[in-house]
């Protein structure tokens, strides 16, 4: 029940929410609830995940060498992979991303000659994420209205940043994807966290933690996928 009333105060009260957490923090019992949320996701798309035309469009040239039984052999596998790799994300997402917030903010921290524990910067950062938790619980409600789904068509189910309103190049794209409503929500509940545990003047904070998230968009939202040819 502590939890529970620790993921509400999270979105009705963060800064005296995250305070009390630094003091006593805890991260199981919240990383458990934040995988449970994030499953509904795959769950709800289940059998309505259609991928038949991405399959056919990845196999080319080698179609003309498959028979229908082999097509539709391939697009079910290609289906439970796309499950499987979103069952894995839903639960090892949370402490994936909290030791990385973690790391991240501890480093800048330190740059900035601040020591905050690690622990109590690890809780922070897991309750950070309940607004991702609440993107895919609402992704998910919005996929049971839907008789199919491709891919391509769930990413832009549930319209949060400006990255769905405009057609642009994908090197804007994914920069928009900076601006995504519940992205921001988490950074701010990020900065809050990097607040409380570096105890730093609040506008030095706000600061540190704009030049932060400046980063991560540029790293990790623009970078990196740019490489990957995304």
């Amino acid at each position: 029940m502590q939890t529970f009333a620790e993921l509400w105060g999270t979105l009705v009260e963060p800064v005296s929410t995250f305070r009390q957490l630094a003091l006593t923090p805890r991260a199981l019992v919240a990383l458990v609830l934040l995988g449970l949320v994030n499953l509904t996701l795959p769950w709800a798309v289940g059998s309505r995940l259609e991928t038949r035309q991405s399959v056919l469009q990845k196999l080319g040239p080698e179609l003309s060498e498959m028979t229908d039984r082999d097509i539709d052999d391939a697009v079910i596998k290609d289906q439970k992979l796309t499950l499987a790799l979103m069952v894995v994300v839903a639960v090892a997402g949370p402490p994936f991303r909290a030791l990385i917030f973690t790391l991240g903010l501890w480093l800048w921290a330190r740059y900035l000659y601040r020591r905050p524990r690690f622990g109590a910067l690890f809780a922070l950062a897991t309750f950070a994420q309940l607004p991702l938790a609440i993107r895919s619980l609402a992704t998910a409600l919005a996929a049971l209205g839907q008789a199919q789904l491709s891919s391509q068509q769930l990413a832009c189910l549930l319209p949060s940043g400006p990255a769905v309103w405009f057609e642009v190049a994908p090197v804007w794209e994914r920069l928009l994807g900076g601006l995504d409503f519940f992205t921001l929500w988490t950074a701010v509940l990020l900065g809050i966290a990097f607040w409380v545990t570096t105890e730093m003047p609040q506008r030095r904070a706000a600061i540190g933690m704009a030049v932060a998230y400046v980063a991560y968009v540029a790293v990790f939202l623009v970078g990196f996928p740019g490489l990957l040819g995304g």
